[in-house]
């Protein structure tokens, strides 16, 4: 006799290009057909979900997160719940966990949270233990920190590592090659905690020696006016390029032959996964959450967040040894083949759901 598919509620916030969300599109993407029955909340249409799960499986309401009128907005989409429980809600996001967990609370129904980061130590974090099942983390050292700020149970929290698929060979692109200018690029939303200010000034100092290298930062946010005036300041825009309002990277990682990620804090650390699954050397800011990625040195390069010189010093040390800048690209790619692959974390996910619905009844 066959199992009867999981009936799973997403709830998702708006669409931004960010980690957390291509997690939670390729999460969603992967799980298989037979085992799992989608639904989606969210405030913005999720891009690509339709083929999926079809349109009717997703529900969108843009006041889910518009103060005040979420909770009045939230009340007539319990209608349709009450009418028709999930088995299971999974909230993707720590900015839904409020509205999540009152919705898992009206319907009775236990639900899943994911934590890319560390919700803020200002008592607004409460978890419902009687219908939050699982705290869904992307690190260890996320967990621990999560646990000694909380006193949380530690089995109630769990770690799936995040998971990227992995390009095909034909489709890489030779890095570093001789017949063009080196480009070094960055990826992600444009937010101070991002460090492109650093980028930039690391720019400047690799321009002084490699006049010829050319810079991408890809993404969009408040922080764009911002970097194009330090740009114009730092006279480097000639050789800047910034791409806004892009639906994904793939077209970016094809452009560039060396990637950096000057974050200045923890994340979910997605886009750095998917620079190396594309064979770029990589050099990142040593921060929580990179460790366990990057073996600096050899699938990678750390540097202090915030250090302007290391971080120059290491791309002149790439520009300078090509030969060592591929085999760093050639090593991190297998390393994500190896320990990051989307279907490790889809059947993490997996197992998960399933081993929550065995038990039906809330405790007590």
């Amino acid at each position: 006799m066959a199992t009867k598919a999981i009936d799973l509620l997403f709830i998702l916030g708006s669409f931004e290009l960010r980690g957390r969300y291509q997690r939670s599109m390729s999460l969603i993407q992967a799980l298989p057909e037979d085992a799992v029955k989608i639904r989606v909340l969210s405030a913005t249409p999720p891009p690509s979900l339709a083929e999926k799960i079809g349109r009717n499986s997703i529900y969108v309401d843009p006041y889910l997160q518009v103060p005040i009128l979420s909770r009045i907005s939230a009340r007539f989409t319990k209608r349709e719940y009450l009418k028709n429980r999930p088995d299971l809600i999974d909230i993707q996001h720590r900015h839904m966990h409020q509205l999540g967990a009152w919705l898992a609370q009206e319907i009775e129904t236990p639900y899943v949270l994911h934590l890319q980061d560390i919700p803020p130590a200002d008592g607004q974090f409460e978890v419902d233990l009687r219908w939050c099942r699982r705290i869904i983390t992307v690190s260890d050292s996320i967990r621990q920190q999560l646990l000694n700020q909380t006193g949380l149970p530690e089995e109630l929290v769990s770690v799936v590592q995040n998971g990227v698929n992995i390009p095909r060979e034909e489709d890489l692109q030779p890095i570093l090659p001789e017949d063009r200018p080196p480009v070094i690029g960055t990826a992600g939303p444009l937010e101070k905690e991002k460090g492109l200010n650093h980028f930039l000034w690391a720019a400047k100092a690799i321009l002084e020696k490699h006049p010829e290298v050319l810079f991408l930062i890809a993404g969009s946010g408040p922080e764009e006016k911002s970097l194009r005036q330090l740009a114009e300041e730092l006279k480097i825009s000639q050789s800047l390029t910034i791409l806004p309002h892009l639906e994904n990277f793939r077209q970016v990682f094809q452009a560039i032959d060396l990637f950096v990620l000057p974050e200045l804090r923890q994340g979910s650390k997605l886009i750095l996964l998917e620079a190396m699954a594309a064979g770029l050397p990589v050099v990142s800011s040593d921060i929580d959450g990179v460790a366990h990625i990057v073996d600096d040195g050899v699938t990678g390069l750390l540097v202090p967040a915030a250090d302007v010189e290391e971080l120059s010093s290491k791309l002149h040390e790439l520009l300078i040894h090509r030969h060592q800048a591929r085999e760093i690209g050639r090593l991190g790619r297998d390393h994500i083949r190896e320990n990051f692959l989307a279907s490790k974390m889809t059947e993490s996910m997996l197992s998960i759901y399933q081993e929550i619905l065995k038990t039906k009844q809330p405790p007590a």
